[in-house]
């Protein structure tokens, strides 16, 4: 890893500042969490939210670039209808968990330049740290504020990931990109409910999902 981050670094200084712009990015973010369900039955949905931040490209040579950027990003799942067989007071118990984060992500791109346009292929590892607490809405009773109480206990704010999708770059200033993203690691905090109910096994250890980003960039 160091010897990539070297390399890049010597790439782009030897690409001059012309060939570099910044711009601001926003978009939709869509994830949702993975769950472990042994003893419990839930109909896991996503959670449509959004990303904004700001980003720096340089072109780099043979078509590669490189994109770091850093943004503010709201991830999250729907659990309906939660229900632990033999269990009545957690049944028909709703989740909703919104957690925002501040992430640092380092794309890199190969493209094709056709002079207006620019398609180009992306994958970009990122690291975060959340910001906001992990909102849970649940119903009311004893169990689901026992759940919002250890689920915002959770010590470790770090996150880790990666994203890999493809782009298009219109006039050297607009582009648009769809991304897949995963993290990897403990976001959440694992066996959540354990402290509950012994039979539970609630692990949202991971967001996954997609992102559409709109970036406007200057100075080319």
């Amino acid at each position: 890893m160091k010897k990539l981050l070297a390399l890049l670094a010597v790439l782009v200084a030897t690409t001059g500042i012309a060939s570099a712009q910044f711009g601001i990015i926003a978009g939709l973010t869509s994830s949702t969490a993975a769950i472990d369900t042994k003893d419990l039955v839930s109909n896991v949905k996503s959670v449509n939210q959004y990303h904004v931040g700001i980003a720096y490209q340089a072109d780099l040579p043979l078509g590669f670039g490189i994109q770091p950027q850093l943004m503010y990003q709201v991830k999250g799942a729907n659990l309906n209808d939660v229900v632990q067989p033999g269990e009545s007071g957690a049944t028909n118990l709703n989740l909703q968990t919104k957690t925002g984060f501040i992430e640092l992500g380092l794309g890199v791109q190969w493209g094709i330049d056709l002079m207006v346009l620019r398609p180009f292929a992306l994958v970009q590892p990122f690291v975060g740290y959340r910001l906001s607490e992990n909102r849970i809405s649940t119903a009311d009773g004893d169990v689901g504020q026992q759940i919002k109480d250890i689920a915002n206990d959770v010590k470790d704010r770090l996150e880790y990931g990666f994203a890999i999708g493809a782009g298009l770059e219109l006039l050297d200033f607009l582009q648009l990109s769809v991304k897949w993203y995963k993290n990897l690691g403990n976001v959440a905090g694992s066996n959540i409910a354990d402290n509950v109910s012994q039979n539970w096994s609630f692990n949202t250890n991971t967001y996954q999902g997609w992102q559409v980003t709109l970036g406007v960039f200057f100075g080319k």
